[in-house]
């Protein structure tokens, strides 16, 4: 805006007598003198502009009520602003102002001043001039010392000194008998002075990233205290009579020193929120399932290797972090824990879960994320408002088929795991939108994932089955390659396949028939697929022959044995006597570091423990179904 646009508005303020003007937005550079003529003015907006000073002549605005001047380059206020005596609220915010003058002490009528985001490095001992002042706000400046004067804001309700130097309080503070809010945080205070347990009525007091060692006993003299903000400072110990703050509904002692609390901290009977988070806790007092209004617990960060017993009396604890603690087990009384919705176990070093976890019916969300487990009890099927489950970074070769029990969830993080496959009914987990499956051992999916939904966002990279998926394929994306695998698994079911084992390892060749059937692989074994009264050496004897891949299944066990395995390793050494050498018909798989047999060293061992195993011989199956197309 010009000078001379702006002496337009003036002027024509002027003749309609305006109270009211907005200039804000204007890119205005100076306000001319003439700014003085508008003596009906009321309020005056200058916000977001780009003035480095003021005219004497703003003092000719004696009805003046509000003045808004954020945003601006102000580096100083002219003497004359103390002449605005009807001024109430005066905002300052986002300027470069280093001092005020004495005469702010000046505007007695002044009920708010915002001076937030400026270079104050003092305030004048005239501020305590402005008895009707209500709310002062200066965050973030460089204030070090408060004047003793601060005391005689009797009006003052809000003080914000947020991100300031100061090193120490003022005793008069405790003046400030009608404050019912004090925000500290982000200063540089080692102590508070005993006259601060005064503010009878204070309801938030924030004192979080200071470097506070110690709290004196009166602070506990603040009955009404609602919102107590203590975190990141470096205490080691809290005084008994904290349990004093009956109205306390919000306590942060996050990221202090604290090794043990006071048992009368169960005083807090209001207690909604408790953080205390990067301590050095190990246990918690008996007490503590005393907070029966707690709905939030944040435990992060301690040294805790078993669950507080204590925590599952909180009957109304809605929110319970755990992470970055030392947790190897959970004990079954978390079943106790019915009002739970969130739980966070992120970096433990969990390696099994309780079944019991199956009955904390209101979890919503469920981070299990940088621990040790190698299973998922199936009872985790029964956490049916499950939205949100995340299991990065774990050791889970299999999941639980009741996974697909989860009818609410949303997003399954899987990433970083050893799964080599997908039971069938994950197909059922009809709400997912997000499953990460990055950087496990899948080889293919099964057909029933074709069942969720097309808009789901499948993450893959990683993983054997990229390997043997066409390119065209995996850069159109999770659907093409869902519908592949569909089509793959319906060629899988022309693969006959038989397993051939000794009985002791009967279990271990059962869980690899089931990964098979759930692949639509046609497998053979003959605890599965013999019925009563067959002639079972006949039967064995016939599957054998019309197999296109036997799968002699090695351990300790099986290299020594004498009986009928054996014999089926005959049966299987002649057709392959019938079979072109370029063929994969018998493919050794060792269950366990073992032995090879003689007669079986000419093929290719797969050891199936090592993690890679399987997807090898799913390999193995691909280049069989080539030959067999031929």
């Amino acid at each position: 805006m010009t000078t001379e646009e702006l002496l337009g508005i003036i002027n024509n303020s002027v003749k309609d007598r305006l109270t009211s003007l907005d200039l804000s937005r204007g890119y205005i550079k100076e306000i001319p003198p003439e700014i003085g003529q508008l003596k009906r003015l009321i309020k005056l907006d200058l916000n977001r502009n780009e003035l480095s000073t003021l005219p004497a002549e703003i003092s000719q605005l004696t009805k003046l009520e509000m003045l808004n001047l954020d945003d601006n380059q102000l580096t100083s206020l002219p003497p004359e602003i103390g002449q605005l005596a009807r001024l109430a609220e005066l905002k300052l915010n986002r300027n470069n102002l280093s001092t005020l003058p004495p005469e702010i002490g000046h505007l007695a009528k002044l009920a708010t001043l915002d001076l937030d985001d400026n270079r104050l490095t003092s305030l004048p001992p005239e501020i305590g001039q402005l008895t009707r002042l209500v709310e002062l706000k200066l965050y973030r400046n460089s204030i070090s010392m408060l004047p003793a004067e601060i005391g005689k804001l009797s009006s003052l309700i809000l003080l914000d000194l947020y991100r300031n130097q100061l090193r120490s309080l003022p005793t008069e503070i405790g003046q400030l008998t009608k404050l019912t809010a004090l925000y500290l945080q982000g200063n540089q205070l080692t102590s508070l002075p005993p006259e601060i347990g005064q503010l009878k009525i204070l309801k938030k007091l924030k004192l979080d990233y200071n470097k506070l060692n110690g709290l004196p006993v009166e602070i506990c003299k603040l009955m009404n205290l609602i919102e107590l903000d203590l975190s990141v400072n470096q205490l080691d110990n809290l005084p008994a009579e904290i349990g004093q703050l009956k109205s306390l509904t919000r306590l942060n002692l996050g990221v202090n020193r604290l090794s043990t609390l006071p048992a009368e901290i169960a005083l807090l009977n209001r207690l909604i929120e408790l953080s205390l988070n990067g301590n050095q806790l190990s246990t918690l007092p008996a007490e503590i399932g005393k907070l029966k209004s707690l709905a939030e617990l944040d435990l992060g960060a301690n040294q805790f290797n078993k669950l507080p017993v204590e925590i599952v009396l909180l009957k109304h604890l809605s929110e319970l972090n755990l992470d970055y603690n030392q947790l190897t087990t959970l004990p079954a009384e978390i079943s106790q824990m019915k009002s739970l919705e969130n739980l966070n176990l992120n970096r433990n070093q969990l390696s099994t879960l309780p079944a019991e976890i199956g009955q904390l019916k209101s979890l919503t969300i469920l981070n299990l994320n940088g621990n040790q487990l190698e299973t998922l009890p199936a009872e985790i099927g029964q956490l049916k408002n499950l939205t949100l489950l995340t299991i990065y970074r774990n050791q889970l070769s299999s999941l639980p088929a009741e996974i697909g029990q989860l009818e609410s969830l949303e997003k399954l993080d899987l990433e970083g795991n050893r799964i080599s496959s997908l039971p069938a009914k994950f197909g059922q987990l009809k709400n997912l939108e997000v499953v990460d499956l990055r950087d496990n051992r899948l080889s293919t999916l099964p057909a029933e994932i074709n069942e969720l939904p097309e808009s789901m966002m499948l993450g893959l990279s990683g993983n054997p089955i990229l390997d043997v998926l066409p390119q065209e394929v995996v850069k159109q994306g999770a659907k093409a390659i869902i519908e592949h695998c569909k089509e793959k698994q319906k060629e899988n079911q022309n693969l006959q396949v038989f397993l051939s084992y000794a009985r002791e390892d009967k279990e271990e060749v059962r869980k690899l028939y089931q990964k098979l059937s759930e692949l639509k692989y046609s497998a053979w074994m003959d605890k599965e697929n013999l019925l009563g009264g067959q002639d079972w050496k006949h039967e064995i004897k016939k599957a054998v022959e019309n197999s296109h891949i036997v799968i002699v299944c090695l351990s300790n066990n099986s290299v020594s044995k004498e009986g009928f395995f054996q014999k089926e390793i005959k049966f299987a050494l002649d057709v392959a006597d019938e079979k072109p050498e370029s063929i994969i018909y018998i493919v050794p798989l060792k269950l366990e570091e073992c032995e090879i047999p003689d007669r079986l060293t000419d093929w290719h061992c797969i050891d199936l423990f090592n993690g890679k195993g399987f997807n090898e011989l799913i390999k193995a199956f691909e280049f069989r179904k080539e030959k067999l197309k031929k």
